[in-house]
């Protein structure tokens, strides 16, 4: 019995150390990202694997079982290269291969909580952030869209009516024309972020390592808009959105110059999406329905 015990654990030994995992890391972001792992085999083995993946390119390794993959940030990718056991540090792994496990696919964007800081994200993305469109409701069923194609601004509105949604173009001031030409979001080289329309700053938000900049004076719970719900003091990363800024309770006059669709808004939050690569401003009235939101994207730079 003794024998065929040894021989089983033997048996069971060679298995595990022959069964490889397929992991593939897929870059489901729109800019290229930096992936950083330091890889540490059942062996002992230490192993570092830098890469900058394209937009939709997947880069997969084949390892051995209980193999554990730290994803590392700018700071830990230099510590490791220097030779240093980032274990000793106390970090735990971001993923441990099962002997199970055959295959699996890593989206990159799953990633960004655990692998990146706010600061390193930030700092990824500075730059000018255009307005790209609307969005907005109000009343029961009303829909007011702004879109931007080719250069090109158009405003649409729409309702219900029997059943049945209707609607028609709406005409664009000059006025207005020329804020939604100019209206736009900095991320300075400081990483402060700034909301500007007309070059007149409307939010200026200084950078902060934790936590966003919280200035809702409202209690919202889940019955509330989420919008206003989601932000938190501390809250940094949260389903993939960056939050940076919030704030109720404002002035009749405050946002009324940028409130394009009329939704009355007295409240607004600013959070980026990673997985998007834009920025998403909401304009909304804190105790009612009406609410917009406005997409930024990164402007394209002039070919030289």
């Amino acid at each position: 019995m003794k024998k065929l015990a040894s021989l089983f654990s033997l048996l069971f030994f060679v298995f595990s150390a022959n069964a490889k995992v397929s992991i593939s890391f897929s870059n489901d972001y729109q800019d290229v990202y930096h992936l950083s792992l330091i890889i540490y085999t059942p062996d002992g083995k230490i192993q570092t694997r830098v890469s900058n993946l394209n937009p939709a390119e997947i880069k997969t390794y084949i390892l051995p079982g209980n193999t554990e993959i730290f994803i590392a940030d700018n700071k830990q990718e230099a510590f490791a290269m220097k030779g240093n056991d980032i274990k000793a540090t106390g970090v735990k792994p971001s993923i441990v291969l099962k002997e199970t496990d055959s295959e699996i696919v890593v989206n990159l964007s799953s990633l960004t909580q655990g692998a990146k800081s706010k600061e390193e994200v930030l700092k990824s993305i500075v730059g000018k952030y255009e307005l790209s469109g609307i969005s907005a409701f109000m009343g029961a069923n009303t829909l007011i869209d702004y879109t931007k194609t080719k250069g090109i601004w158009k405003a649409y509105a729409s309702m219900l009516m029997q059943g049945r949604r209707s609607g028609e173009n709406l005409p664009i001031s000059p006025d207005v024309m020329k804020k939604l030409k100019t209206m736009k979001i900095m991320v300075n080289p400081d990483l402060s972020v700034v909301l500007s329309c007309n070059e007149i700053a409307i939010a200026t938000i200084p950078f902060k390592a934790d936590g966003m900049m919280y200035e809702l004076k409202g209690t919202y719970d889940e019955n509330s808009r989420e919008e206003l719900y989601k932000p938190k003091p501390n809250v940094t990363f949260k389903d993939g959105e960056l939050f940076l800024y919030a704030k109720d309770q404002m002035g009749e006059t405050e946002l009324a110059p940028y409130d394009f669709a009329e939704v009355f808004a007295n409240a607004i939050i600013i959070s980026y999406k990673v997985k998007e690569n834009e920025f998403q401003v909401v304009l909304c009235e804190s105790e009612g329905t009406g609410f917009a939101t406005y997409v930024f994207k990164k402007g394209i730079a002039p070919k030289k």
